[in-house]
């Protein structure tokens, strides 16, 4: 027995086994740190390596009781680590939470739909009887079929059918030379147009201003003959393009 120590085999077989925790010492830290339980385990073998350093001198059995310490410590580690690796057990399904009824929106009756439709097939008509009274040149009942076809449309909420109302309402006071209530009627119509996004209809007004305005303001009515030119062209109604293009020529460069 040597005196002051253990035997130099015991040592260098402790000073190996150190040399090995050492190294692995930062991958046992990132393990360990991941629950309470690893460090738990990572502080018992903190302890254990203390003890070592601090109890190497002793006599075997204190070194053997941090032995068994640190080999504690380590088998903590490792059965944390195979529980964690463990799958868990599908959770539990919640009940359902049924929702709060949302409020519906009003479904039209059959005989909403049934009187919408009626108004919607006398309005047509009122339109149909507008423009035949116009061909024929009976103004004053014209304007009262026109009157009563916008009437019918605003009813059924119909704002395409308004606007062919005020088209052919602009046209028949285009015609009477009542140059500021055709003005009004157009540009309502064209208003109509551009929300229902109605090129052709659109188109159609730009020409009719285009014959109104010729009578004093030329560059204006070039102007509109011009764009209603462009947006028949676009629908490749190139007979009607080329007529607007020629209005516009007639009225000089």
């Amino acid at each position: 027995m040597v005196a002051g120590g253990g035997r130099p085999g015991c040592q260098l077989r402790d000073g190996k086994v150190m040399g090995k925790l050492f190294e692995q010492l930062p991958k046992i830290i990132r393990e360990a740190a991941r629950s309470r339980y690893g460090i738990l385990a990572l502080v018992v073998v903190a302890l254990s390596l203390v003890g070592v350093l601090l109890f190497r001198d002793t006599s075997e059995w204190v070194r053997l009781a941090m032995f068994a310490l640190m080999f504690g410590g380590f088998a903590g580690f490792v059965l944390l680590a195979f529980f964690r690796s463990a799958p868990e057990s599908p959770p539990e399904p919640r009940p359902e939470v049924p929702c709060p009824p949302q409020p519906s929106k009003e479904v039209p009756r059959p005989a909403q739909l049934s009187k919408k439709a009626g108004l919607q097939g006398k309005a047509d008509k009122a339109l149909v009887e507008a423009e035949r009274q116009r061909e024929l040149d009976r103004n004053d009942q014209a304007r009262a079929a026109y009157g009563e076809a916008r009437t019918l449309f605003k009813q059924v909420e119909d704002r395409l059918g308004e606007a062919n109302v005020l088209l052919g309402l602009g046209e028949l006071e285009r015609k009477l030379g009542r140059n500021d209530q055709a003005r009004a009627a157009y540009g309502e119509a064209r208003t109509f147009y551009k929300q229902e996004q109605h090129r052709l209809g659109e188109a159609n007004v730009l020409w009719g201003l285009g014959h109104l305005e010729a009578q004093k303001d030329a560059e204006a009515a070039k102007k509109f003959f011009y764009q209603a030119a462009h947006i028949y062209e676009s629908l490749e109604m190139k007979d009607e393009a080329e007529e607007a293009l020629g209005e516009a020529k007639k009225l000089g460069r």
